[in-house]
Parts: C-alpha cells; structure tokens; sequence
C-alpha cells in the first residue's frame, strides 16, 4: 500500500535508490510501467504503481516506511521543547465547515423549537400539551420542515435542543454525525506518513501510546489532529495489506521470516505446499552437490508419488461423486476418507525425505548475521563472515547466500512455524486420522466383499 497512486521519475529515483533519472528510465522501458501526464508546470511523466510488478511495488512502499521512520524519528526529539513550548498549532474546529444542506437543517430545526416554544405559550407547558405539539408536528402541520427535519422527533428531543441552543445557539443543533471527524477521517499523505513512522517502530508499540505523539506531530505540521478510531481503523488496513512491512519494521527479520512464510505458504489456492517442499529439496541436493546421486533420484520420486497419490485421490473423491434431489453434488465418502487418511500420513514422510536430501546443515547452518559479520578472528585477518562464506559455499556456480536461504526456507517448512500449516494441519485439520477410519469401516460394505470372494472361490454358505 503505497502513500500514492503515481510518482514522478525524481521521486522514484531518491526511493529506489537510483543515482541517475536514466536509471529509472530504463527500468521502467524494462519492466513495462505505465504513465500518466503530470499536471502542473514542466509538465513531464507519473508513473502509474498499479502497472509495476509486485517487486516493485514492494520495494516502494518499504522505502516509504523506511522515510516515515526516519523523518518522524527526528521529529520526535523536537516535541518535548514544542510541546513545552506551546508552539503546536491548535486544531481547527471542523463544525464551523458546515455545508448549506446542515445550515438549512439547523436553521429548520430552530424554527420548530420557536414553533414549540410558541405552542407552549399559547396552551401551556403540560406533557400533555406537549405531545399534542408533537402529533400536530407529524401530521405535516408544518410540513416544509418536516421534510427536512423528519417525523422522529420528540418533545423530549425539542427539550435537549432548548438547551443546547441556550448554551450554543444556531451552531449547537447542527447535525454532528460525521461532521465532528470532517478534515480528520480523510488522512493525507502527510498524515499517513505520520502515523506510520510512529506505528511501525521496534518493540510494537501500542497505538494508544502513540497517540499522544500523533497529535502533537499534525499540531506541528498545522493538521487536524485524526481521532484514535481514525488511526486505528488506518493502521488495521495498513496490517491487512502491507503485513510483510507491518511485521519487518515491528518485530525484526526473524519473525518476518516466519510470520511472512506462514502467510505465503497457508493459502492453498496459489500452490501446492508439498510441490514446493519437493522443489526445495530438489535445490537442496543441487546446491549440495548431489542432484546426481541415485539415491537421491529416488527419494525425490518417492516424494513425487506420495505427493501425486493425494492428489488423485481428492481427484476421484470428486469426480465419483453423485448428484442430490436438491442438485448440488455429494462426494464419494468413502473416498474422500481413504484421501484424508493418505492426508494424515504422506506430508510427514515428504518432509521425512526432505530432511535427509537437506542433510544436518538445513538446522546448524550459522545465522545471518555470522555471513554479513567483519569481525576478524583469523591470524591472516580473515573474518567471521570469511570463514562462514568459505567453509559453507555451495557447489560452483551457486552462491553461498542462495544456499543458505534454501536450508533456511527448509527448516521452516519441516520444523518451523510454517511446519503448523503443513503437518500438523494435515494430521488434524477436518478430522483427526481415528475419523476417518471410523468413517472408513462404514463406508467400505465388508459384507458385499465376503459376497464376491464367496461367489468366486464356489462357496454356497
């Protein structure tokens, strides 16, 4: 979710981290961006997010987060002494926008407390009275405001509004719904940049313990200070659509790796979590040197068939199915179950053999950190980074880097948090295996089966 829609070359060049605007240029000719013109003096390109791919996109809306952090982080050195100061701007009161259609409303419902205030006068202040006021209101005695106003009132709303127009007159009967947020829910690119270098800090702060800075930030800048539901309902949008971001800048790298996989991983409709654990493995053993190896040929054919079996049994489960009186289509229990029982057991022999293709590396690979480290520990002025790189490189042609990442991706998927969405799920997800056996027993007609063997073998009792 990017601050905006469209960025001009400049703008792309300083988020990107281009030295030059050909450079922009020649990505955007490569990868095939979209413009619009731009309005205003010089004219010149914008170029449209929506046409980028996903990669770009992505490393946009970071760099904007990266910015917001950064920038905000300055600023909040500053509030204390602005705040003590008293040099924050104050927020407008957004009820004096008020737009004619409120105006004549307001204007209307003061005309019906006069006309209240008259009847009262002329008949008395008696609760009786006032509900005759109020029938004679409803009946369209006086329909032009009534057409405006609308019949649900009572006189016990007429005297709220006796005492709200004492106190505030003309102003204090306009319609606050919605008006009282007016200039606050619709957030601005500067809002917005704002919220996130407060939000998206180490640690997850809480949005409550933001607000505070929130408000003294759009003081500072002369905004109109959001309401916490506003904020709150931004960052909840901002979670649903950027979550890589959200948990990368809230809670570090590792959990990115873990929160992030899981994300990708679960959502079955894009790719099948055993065809990738198969084409992991398969790198592994590339990358490893032994892609060759017989044995390994085989373990890989053997996660192959385990992983097609259950896909043709969901197959026939399905297309063994029959119709109902009501036309929709009952699969074929009993082998939908025989399905969820190869379900419960396959996942855990495919990740079985990915373990052993991987080899112990995939769980005493060093971290990250270790490979990126300057820190010199050798007698020649060899690095911890140095050794790492040395001693755990991959075959030729492969980095080490692409090593790791596949070990990494491996130990996540066969022991990790991404490990809940793959075995344990499939061991109890729609049942647990006992279910499905019981449905198994049902479902099988044992007694049919006695009936053609018997029939076979010549047996007449």
């Amino acid at each position: 979710m990017t601050v905006k829609e469209a960025y001009t070359t400049r703008e792309l060049a300083r988020l990107l981290g281009f030295l030059t605007i050909r450079s922009v240029l020649l990505r955007a000719e490569r990868e095939g961006w979209q413009f619009r013109p731009r309005k205003g003096r010089g004219g010149g390109k914008e170029w449209l997010v929506a046409s980028m791919p996903l990669e770009t996109q992505h490393a946009i809306q970071m760099a904007e987060d990266r910015l917001a952090i950064e920038t905000e982080a300055a600023h909040n050195a500053l509030l204390p002494a602005l705040k003590e100061g008293g040099n924050l701007v104050p927020a407008r009161d957004t009820r004096d926008l008020m737009d004619p259609k409120r105006a004549n409303k307001a204007s209307l419902k003061s005309n019906l407390l006069d006309l209240y205030l008259q009847w009262q006068s002329r008949y008395g202040a008696t609760v009786k009275e006032k509900q005759n006021f109020i029938m004679a209101y409803q009946a369209g005695y006086w329909m032009d405001i009534l057409l405006v106003v609308g019949p649900n009132v009572s006189w016990k709303t007429l005297e709220k509004w006796k005492l709200i127009s004492r106190e505030q007159g003309l102003r204090g009967l306009i319609d606050g719904r919605g008006m009282c947020n007016r200039g606050k829910s619709m957030l601005t690119e500067k809002h917005k940049a704002i919220i996130k270098g407060q939000i998206l800090l180490p640690n997850a702060p809480q949005i409550g313990a933001c607000m505070d800075n929130i408000e003294a930030r759009c003081k500072a800048e002369g905004l109109a200070v959001p309401s916490e539901d506003t904020v709150r309902r931004f960052v909840k949008r901002y979670e649903r659509t950027c979550f890589d971001a959200w948990t990368f800048f809230r809670r570090g790298e590792k959990a990115w790796n873990d929160r992030c996989a899981i994300s990708i991983l679960r959502d079955w409709s894009l790719v099948g979590v055993g065809d990738v654990v198969i084409g992991a493995a398969a790198l592994a053993a590339d990358y490893n040197g032994a892609a060759k190896a017989s044995h390994i040929k085989d373990k890989l054919i053997e996660m192959t068939h385990l992983n097609e079996t259950l896909y043709s049994c969901g197959i026939a489960c399905s297309c063994e199915g029959c119709p109902t009186k009501a036309g929709n289509y009952q699969i074929d229990l009993l082998l939908a179950n025989v399905c969820k029982q190869n379900v419960t057991r396959f996942p855990y022999e495919i990740v079985r053999l990915a373990e052993d293709i991987a080899g112990g590396l995939m769980v005493t690979m060093p971290s990250e950190t270790d490979f990126k480290s300057e820190t010199v520990v050798g007698n020649n002025g060899e690095t911890i980074g140095d050794i790492c790189n040395k001693y755990f490189a991959a075959r030729e042609g492969v980095s080490t880097e692409d090593r790791q990442r596949i070990m990494r991706f491996l130990e996540n998927m066969c022991l990790g948090a991404a490990a809940v969405g793959y075995r344990t799920e499939s061991m109890h997800g729609a049942g647990s295996p006992q279910a499905q056996r019981i449905m198994i027993a049902r479902q099988g007609n044992i007694q049919e089966k006695k009936k053609l063997a018997k029939n076979i073998a010549g047996i007449q009792k």
